[in-house]
C-alpha cells in the first residue's frame, strides 16, 4: 500500500455535504469519488491504493471490503471509526516514509507525521486530481540492474577474468557427473568419458602440431 485515503474527509472535499446519514447521497458520491481515483491513477497505482470509510457510510448488503477496478474500498468495523482504521494501517505499515496519506483530520495527520509518512490535505489532493498534468503518485525509483555486457565480448560490471575462470572451475566437474544428468533428465547436454576422449582423438588427429611432437606409442 503506498497511498491511504481518508475517504469521508476527502467526500467534503470533493464537494459532499449534507447528513451522513443518506446512504443513497453517500453511494453516489462514493461513485464519483472512485471513479475520479480511478480514471487518474495507473493500473499499478489502483492496485496500492486503500480508501477508508466509516462503517455507517456502508450499504447494509455491501461487504466491508470491495476492490473497484483495482483499488481496495475498506469500511471500518463498527466498533471503530474510519479515522481509527487509517491511523491503525499508520502505525502498522512496514514501510511508512514510502506511504502517503490523504486526510485533513488532525489526528491523522499527527499519525503520519509521527511515522514521516508524506502527508497530503484533502483540499490539495482534489486539485491534483483535477489537474491531469500532475502526477498523483510520483513513480518509484529503483536502482538499476547492470546491463550483461554494454558491446561484444564485454564483461559485465564488476566481473573480472579471475572469477570468471574460477566459477568455471568449480563447476567443471558437472561435466562428468552423470548422476546430475539423470536428475535433470537432461543426459544429451553432458558429456560422457568416451565422448571426451573421442574429442581428444580427433584434436591430436587434426592438429599438426600434435602430430609432430606426438611420440609414437612403445614398441610391445
Amino acid at each position: 500500500m503506498r497511498l491511504l485515503i481518508d475517504g469521508y474527509n476527502l467526500l467534503h472535499a470533493q464537494g459532499f455535504s449534507g447528513p451522513a446519514h443518506d446512504p443513497e447521497r453517500l453511494r453516489k458520491a462514493r461513485e464519483k469519488l472512485l471513479k475520479t481515483l480511478s480514471k487518474r491513477l495507473g493500473p499499478m497505482d489502483r492496485h496500492v491504493t486503500r480508501v477508508i470509510f466509516d462503517a455507517s457510510q456502508k450499504l447494509p448488503f455491501a461487504p466491508r471490503m470491495l476492490w473497484v477496478d483495482g483499488i481496495t474500498v475498506e469500511f471500518a468495523s463498527e466498533s471503530s471509526s474510519a479515522d481509527e482504521r487509517v491511523i491503525d494501517l499508520i502505525d502498522r505499515h512496514d514501510a511508512p516514509k514510502k506511504l502517503v496519506v490523504v486526510s485533513s483530520d488532525n489526528e491523522i495527520v499527527e499519525a503520519a507525521r509521527r511515522r514521516d509518512c508524506r502527508i497530503i490535505g484533502a483540499d490539495e489532493f482534489m486539485e491534483i486530481l483535477e489537474d491531469p498534468h500532475r502526477p498523483v503518485l510520483m513513480p518509484v525509483t529503483t536502482p538499476k540492474l547492470a546491463s550483461l555486457g554494454k558491446s561484444e565480448g564485454q564483461l559485465p560490471e564488476g566481473v573480472i577474468p579471475k572469477e570468471t575462470d574460477f566459477w568455471l572451475k568449480q563447476f567443471a566437474d558437472l561435466v562428468a557427473d552423470e548422476s546430475i544428468a539423470e536428475r535433470l533428465n537432461q543426459e544429451h547436454t553432458i558429456l560422457k568419458s568416451i565422448d571426451v576422449a573421442a574429442i581428444e582423438r580427433e584434436i591430436r588427429d587434426s592438429d599438426p602440431f600434435e602430430k609432430k611432437t606426438r611420440k609414437p606409442p612403445p614398441k610391445s
